[in-house]
């Protein structure tokens, strides 16, 4: 890509930059985004009235940042939130560790 473009942004270093940067960004969206679709089935959810969604995106990306802060289980984070479910002792860990950090 040569021509406006370039003169636009200052030159192709800026271009790789530019570049460079949006595609760090939409990795790691990507990474996050498909996690949430996997260990949570976001895009499967059938809420859909009112103010549900948000809520319920809130807490699962809450719910994600919870088990990717957790060190006691060195397990991934679909099998961390699996335990959970199953163990009420380590869901208290797990809870325990996030409160007091």
């Amino acid at each position: 890509m040569t021509g406006p473009v370039c003169r636009a942004c200052g030159g192709a270093s800026r271009v790789r930059l530019l570049n460079k940067l949006l595609r760090d960004l939409w990795t790691i969206e990507n990474s996050e985004h498909s996690i949430l679709d996997v260990v949570f089935t976001e895009e499967a959810s059938r809420i859909g009235t009112g103010s549900a969604p948000e809520i319920a995106a809130a807490l699962r990306r809450l719910s994600l940042n919870i088990l990717q802060q957790d060190t006691s289980l060195k397990e991934n984070i679909r099998g961390k939130r699996l335990r959970a479910g199953w163990d009420e002792a380590i869901l208290d860990g797990i809870y325990q560790a996030f409160q007091a950090a």
